[in-house]
């Protein structure tokens, strides 16, 4: 755990701090900041005025806001309350926070065919193209084995009576489709999504063989 040293009456505290990404700052960049938390070792002292959240926030704001990587926190009245230190290689190594899911749903729920889901780690969207063919794309959001997030699979379909029949479209469909798909990978990249890889997982072979 990333760690803020405290100095409260000759006594040292250390609150616990995590780094975030902020996507209210920027609509092209996420931005990290600290959020410090209370302990219960904090608590126990007379913060004249603070409470332990209140507290906190103050040392947060000194860092986000101004930078700084060491500082005092006063109360309303411009009271010393305490004084405080960040590590700075800590604080610099923490600064390589990686996106977490809300961070890519953020930005891929403006796709269209984009699908509300309560998973968190992955992003659906699907395309229905000519009425009768289209993909179903995958947006993975967390590493899994030796794949780094964000990366996609996708898979050719066929639809029918309002569902997905797991039938690759006929040859003669597919050209359109892979424009579709490409325009579809385009908006997902200027949306700020760079998927490290993009795997077509499409069962020719066998769905061929259901078509025969």
């Amino acid at each position: 755990m990333n760690k803020v040293l405290v100095r409260i009456l000759g006594k040292t505290l250390i609150l616990p701090f995590q780094m975030r990404l902020s996507t209210a700052r920027s609509a092209i960049a996420a931005l990290p900041y600290v959020q410090i938390f209370p302990t219960a070792d904090l608590a126990r002292f007379n913060l004249r005025g603070l409470t332990p959240e209140m507290f906190c926030v103050n040392i947060a704001d000194q860092i986000n806001v101004r930078g700084l990587l060491s500082g005092t926190v006063e109360n309303e009245q411009q009271i010393l309350v305490a004084q405080w230190l960040i590590d700075e290689d800590e604080y610099r190594a923490a600064l390589q926070v990686k996106p977490d899911h809300a961070y890519w749903v953020a930005r891929l729920a403006q796709i269209h065919g984009y699908l509300p889901t309560l998973d968190e780690e992955f992003v659906e969207i699907e395309q229905l193209v000519d009425g009768v063919h289209g993909y179903r794309l995958t947006v993975v959001t967390a590493d899994i084995g030796d794949k780094i997030a964000p990366y996609a699979s996708y898979q050719f379909d066929s639809y029918q009576a309002h569902e997905w029949l797991g039938l690759v479209p006929d040859n003669q469909y597919l050209s359109e489709l892979r424009l579709h798909l490409a325009d579809t990978l385009q908006n997902i990249a200027q949306a700020g999504v760079k998927l490290t890889a993009v795997f077509d997982e499409t069962d020719y072979a066998g769905v061929a063989h259901e078509q025969d």
